[in-house]
């Protein structure tokens, strides 16, 4: 009786420990429960860490890409026109000696696009040569064109020392000093776009341009000089460049590029030249993808996985008097570099539309292994690692996070450097470099 009793009771505690296992989902393993409160564990630590971010708070900080914040009516296309500034004699010398009166110039450069930095940049015409015709300086963003100056507007001379200023009615060819007015422009909000330059003719001259005729960098009437060097009156953080301009496309134009002449300047960028060859444009740009792999909750260094992505692709474009008229994509290629692992815990990387082979956890490597993909959306960032983790090796998916949630991707410019081993990022460092 005393065993019968015993398995009896032994028996009612077992069916009992199981009925009330079979109705319980909390005593169930449940992979996709145990990832959720895991990720809840995480965002809890990085909100405490970080704080909450505005429900429009986005997580990609790359320039490369347009990403319009304001609709393109609200963005403002115009220049602020700035103060005086006066140009350094050692620049004038550097001019005058690169770009010589009467020389034909043309092998110092292509005929070039640009692209709109993630930054203000600011133009100031620093030289007038010998030329007769009137013209205007336009720019072109996209599709829109702004008028920026007028030859001989808001630009003076000093003939010698200790003389006034005087308004240049000419060139500034042998005068002593010059200073003129600056243009800035703040066009951050589609920072990536492609930009270029115009002259246009609003006075010609018998036997040289036509009223009218637009002399353009897109046909080899502009240079892009970037060896100059930097005026000690642009602080050292500023990049510079100066822009030759030639105001008649002729046989008997002497090519020498000194036209007119710009100095452009811009903190850390200026718009950065891209070459035209045989009427095409190779664009290339490049996110950086900085990845926590879930393997610690409290491990915000973002770089478990470091993958760099990028798409080549080339435009041909058809130009009229100057300006594009058809921009046509003739060739479209997508590759990912994986640039660094430190993380401990397998993984697999889709981008696009494509799978890459599932790799092994890794502590401060870098592969630098190329994949071949296609189908990536740098506007949507369609990027995601599956990671096997936990003692039950269910699968986490960590996915490019959308605006105002916490990330576990993050997206950066390529020559923005990940975190040393379980040293986290900072939202001051993120707010640092991001658009």
């Amino acid at each position: 009786m005393k065993t019968k009793v015993k398995g009896l009771i032994v028996g009612s505690v077992i069916g009992i420990f199981t009925l009330s296992a079979c109705n319980s989902n909390e005593n169930l393993y449940d992979p996709t429960r145990e990832e959720g409160l895991l990720k809840a564990e995480y965002e809890a630590k990085f909100i405490k860490n970080f704080g909450k971010f505005d429900a429009d708070y986005s997580w990609d900080a790359t320039s490369v890409y347009p990403q319009y914040k304001a609709t393109r009516a609200n963005i403002n296309y115009d220049p602020v026109k700035g103060n005086w500034y006066e140009v350094e004699q050692g620049t004038l010398n550097w001019l005058n000696n690169k770009l010589k009166e009467g020389k034909n110039n043309k092998s110092l450069g292509t005929p070039f696009m640009m692209t709109v930095p993630n930054n203000t940049f600011t133009i100031v015409p620093i030289y007038q040569g010998q030329a007769g015709m009137e013209w205007e300086l336009y720019m072109v963003v996209g599709k829109k064109e702004t008028k920026i100056w007028s030859k001989s507007e808001g630009i003076q001379y000093k003939e010698k020392e200790g003389n006034k200023w005087e308004n240049v009615k000419e060139n500034t060819i042998g005068v002593h000093a010059v200073r003129a007015l600056q243009y800035t422009f703040d066009l951050t909000d589609i920072a990536g776009e492609t930009m270029y330059f115009y002259l246009k003719v609003t006075k010609g001259m018998s036997g040289y341009a036509k009223t009218d005729t637009k002399q353009s960098s897109l046909n080899g009437m502009m240079l892009a000089l970037q060896d100059c060097p930097r005026p000690s009156n642009i602080e050292k953080d500023n990049e510079v460049m100066i822009i030759g301009c030639e105001d008649a496309d002729l046989k008997s134009s002497d090519w020498d590029l000194n036209d007119v002449v710009f100095l452009v300047y811009g903190n850390p960028n200026v718009p950065q030249p891209i070459e035209i060859i045989n009427n095409e444009v190779k664009e290339i740009k490049t996110k950086r993808y900085m990845i926590e792999d879930l393997g610690s909750t409290d491990d915000f260094d973002f770089n478990d996985i470091v993958v760099d992505v990028t798409r080549e692709r080339v435009k041909k474009i058809t130009t009229a008097n100057g300006v594009v008229t058809k921009e046509e994509y003739i060739s479209d290629k997508q590759k990912a570099v994986i640039r660094h692992l430190g993380g401990t815990l397998p993984f697999s990387l889709t981008i696009g539309e494509t799978l890459l082979e599932e790799m092994k956890g890794q502590m401060n490597v870098e592969p630098n292994t190329e994949y071949t993909i296609t189908g990536w959306n740098p506007e949507t960032n369609n990027i995601f690692a599956k990671v096997k983790g936990g003692s039950n090796e269910n699968v986490h998916i960590i996915q490019f996070p959308g605006k105002g949630e916490v990330p576990m991707i993050i997206a950066v410019d390529p020559v923005v450097e990940w975190m040393e081993e379980r040293v986290s990022i900072t939202k001051d460092w993120f707010d640092s470099i991001k658009k």
